[in-house]
């Protein structure tokens, strides 16, 4: 029985649709400065060769797509060719045989913390764009990759004299210019 698969169509897509499309997210949270893969699957769904088929796969804010990979994917014969725009990635397949199934995998980089959802990505035979398959938008947490510079300042107003002799800085007004902000400051030091 068919029940058990996962369906990744949308309500969206239209029935005469002859490609399927699904996009999958390794991790759904990453650091800054990470590498996640998208994978991206686009399936002829009939029993005919397809002719020119495009996936345009739209990225999330936060995440950047590699040109290398994109050039290397069509080098290898996966995809025909590709266009970028800022958060949208095209990848367009020649043709599809019988029952084919192309996986096209691609490595984005977290370079942004934040919270950030893609558009809906979408696959259709090139000529006949009104019958498309849609897929949801794509969900990434991105951590930021260093400690915020808030909690060095909490950590200096505890520490006090520690840190300024670490970092061999002897006035406050020294220190508060090294870490470039206000910064509370213990009454036994403010002599100096």
């Amino acid at each position: 029985g068919g029940s058990s698969r996962m369906l990744t169509i949308s309500a969206v897509s239209c029935p005469d649709t002859k490609v399927n499309l699904s996009t999958a997210l390794a991790r759904n949270v990453v650091k800054q400065g990470d590498s996640v893969r998208l994978d991206v699957t686009l399936t002829n769904k009939t029993d005919q060769g397809l002719p020119m088929t495009l996936a345009r796969i739209e990225i999330p804010g936060g995440l950047q797509f590699q040109t290398w990979q994109l050039k290397e994917l069509r080098e290898k014969g996966l995809i025909g060719f590709y266009e970028t725009r800022p958060r949208q990635v095209n990848l367009y397949l020649r043709q599809l045989q019988p029952k084919q199934e192309v996986k096209l995998p691609l490595d984005l980089i977290a370079t942004v913390p934040g919270e950030f959802t893609s558009q809906a990505s979408t696959a259709y035979l090139y000529y006949t764009s009104e019958h498309k398959a849609w897929v949801p938008g794509t969900k990434i947490t991105i951590g930021s990759a260093r400690r915020s510079s808030q909690s060095i300042e909490y950590g200096v107003s505890l520490l006090g004299v520690t840190t300024a002799v670490s970092l061999g800085v002897k006035t406050r007004d020294s220190l508060k210019m090294a870490l470039n902000g206000p910064l509370y400051w213990p009454e036994f030091l403010s002599t100096t």
